[in-house]
Parts: structure tokens; sequence; C-alpha cells
């Protein structure tokens, strides 16, 4: 067989061919005008070669295999031990990358923490610095303190949750009837990221409380600030809560699309929904749970009606 008819039986080029020539691996004939020969020795040969290199085994290595001096299995086995070895070792750097990224909610204060938050995960903004506790429920003399000139920057963004307030934690719906009327709620949160010397922090706000106020400060403080959805100006400028909201919405559709800001972040309630429109397909939950206060014969009375309505309505129209 000629290279050419080798290069389509096994897809290979003519530089691999020399090049495992060159290294010994294999040994094709040569014709009279000096053209390569294999035989179908050379091409067992060269699938050997090819289905270890694509399992990652060195040349060396395949060297010694064809040369009896390493067995195939053992190869393998170092190899697959090797990689293993090597996932775990990724997946530890990955685990630590996480947890330098994880972003925890926060309880965000203006010059002062409510008592009934000291214990709890906070971030408060005074004039001249910004105390940190960011561990759950530590004492309340462990917590990092950082002058605003110790700040390198803040990146601010915004995320939205899913929220529902009647379905409970074991996915049953409390009141349906208010379920059915007002849905799924979107609530917006501030992002928070502060770089300084020796951390990276990242929180996401409990609530909107305080934000414009601590905008305003840090605004005076002239903190280097990255704000590429320029949230400080539009809490700045709004004087009332319906105004900020209503404004957040506007926008929203043109961030997820140019920014790629978390919207929803939370699928906790989603899931719920999820979960609980499946249990209606099961018959776990009967018609007349969903339907709240309307007793279900009625119910079904007033889809009959209904319907029965409909019909004479189209066959008046059909006569005329």
């Amino acid at each position: 067989m000629k290279t050419n008819e080798i290069e389509k039986i096994l897809g290979i080029s003519k530089e691999a061919l020399r090049y495992y020539e060159k290294e010994g691996l294999i040994k094709p004939t040569r014709d009279n005008n000096n053209y390569r020969n294999f035989n179908e020795e050379d091409l067992r040969l060269l699938k050997v070669i090819l289905l270890l290199r694509s399992l990652e085994v060195s040349i060396d290595e395949i060297r010694l295999i064809l040369n009896n001096q390493l067995s195939l299995s053992q190869c393998l086995k170092t190899k697959k031990d090797y990689i293993q070895n090597d996932i775990k070792n990724k997946q530890d750097i990955i685990d630590k990358i996480d947890k330098n990224l994880s972003r925890k909610k926060a309880y965000f204060g203006y010059k002062t923490i409510p008592e009934e938050y000291k214990n709890e995960i906070y971030l408060c903004f005074y004039n001249d610095k910004v105390i940190i506790h960011d561990t759950y429920k530590i004492q309340l003399n462990e917590y990092r303190e950082y002058l605003y000139e110790q700040i390198h920057q803040i990146h601010i963004s915004l995320c939205t949750r899913a929220y529902n307030q009647y379905i409970s934690q074991n996915n049953q719906l409390q009141m349906p009837e208010h379920y059915l009327t007002y849905g799924l709620a979107t609530l917006c949160f501030i992002d928070l990221d502060i770089e300084t010397d020796d951390n990276n922090y990242q929180f996401e706000s409990h609530s909107l409380n305080h934000i414009k106020d601590i905008f305003i400060l840090l605004k005076q403080r002239n903190v280097n600030i990255h704000d590429p959805l320029g949230l400080m100006d539009i809490f700045i400028q709004k004087t009332s809560e319906d105004e900020l909201r209503k404004t957040l919405f506007q926008h929203l559709k043109i961030w997820e699309k140019n920014f790629g800001i978390d919207n929803p972040r939370s699928i906790e309630v989603t899931q719920q929904v999820s979960n609980f429109q499946e249990n209606i397909k099961k018959e776990d939950i009967h018609l007349d749970q969903y339907v709240g206060i309307i007793p279900q014969k009625v119910f079904y009375a007033l889809i009959i009606i209904f319907i029965f309505a409909l019909v004479f309505t189209l066959m008046v129209a059909f006569i005329k």
C-alpha cells in the first residue's frame, strides 16, 4: 500500500507517517522509485499507535510497548491513575475558586447596624471605612475593617429573584386564590464585589434598604467604582421606591442581554411551582384546593354553563 492509501484508510497525514517512521515505530519498505510501501503489519501497528496516541500515551511509552518492554495494561493503568489524580487536583482548584467567588447574602447597613443583624452577615458603610462581617453568626469582635483608601474597586451589579409567599417549603399552596391572582413576583437586589489587598468579597443585598444612602456616600468618598449598569445614578436620582423599581424593571431586559446579569438567580420558587404542577398532574392535589374558596361542584357548574352559552351564541350567529 502506498502512502496516499494509508492516509485514506486511517485518516492520517503524511507528516505523521514520516514522524512515526523517524521515531522507529514503523519501518515501511521502499520500492525502486524510493516510494514507501506499507504492508498489513505496518497497517496494524499504525492502528495501535493511533489508538494509544488518542489515549495520550507518549511516543516513548509506545516504543516500549511495541518492543515488549512495557505491558499495554500496565501503561493504561498508570495513565488512568495519572488522569484521575489530575482531575482531583483540578477539582480542588475549582473548589477553591468557587469558595473565593462565592456570593453571600448580606445586610447592608448605613452608618449603623441594627442590633438584630449583629450576628448575621453584613456590611456597614461609615464615613471613613467599611466594616465587613462575612461569616454567619460570628462573634461581634471578629470582623474586617477597611478604610476607603484600602479598597481597590467596588463592582456594582443587579440580580433578581423569583418570589411567592403563598408556596411553603413542602411545595404546598397555602392560599390558592391569592397565588392564582398574583403568581410569582420578581424582586431586585444589589450585588457588591469589594476588592482589597487581602480579599475579594462578593455580596448580595437582602433588600434595597439604605442602598441610596450608601451610593451617595461612596461617591463622596471618591471610591473606585465599576458600575456598568449606571445603578448609582438611578438610585440617587429616584425619589420614591415605586419610581425606582419601575426604572429598574424598564432596563432589566437590556441589562440581561448586554451584561449577562443573573436573572433570576434563584430557582427555589420556580422549582417549587414546577413540583406543585407535577403533583397536580399526578392528582395528588385536588381541584378544590386549586380553586380556593370556590366549591368544586360550583366550579364545574360554571364551566358547563359557559360551554352551553358559547355553543348557543355560535348557533345563533350561524343561523343569522
